[in-house]
């Protein structure tokens, strides 16, 4: 069971804060 949140959230902390400036 995994959750798509988790493996966005992870996804996203290999992408650095400056590349997700998209909200």
């Amino acid at each position: 069971m995994e959750r798509p949140g988790m493996r966005l959230a992870e996804e996203w902390r290999l992408i650095p804060p400056e590349a997700r400036t998209v909200q």
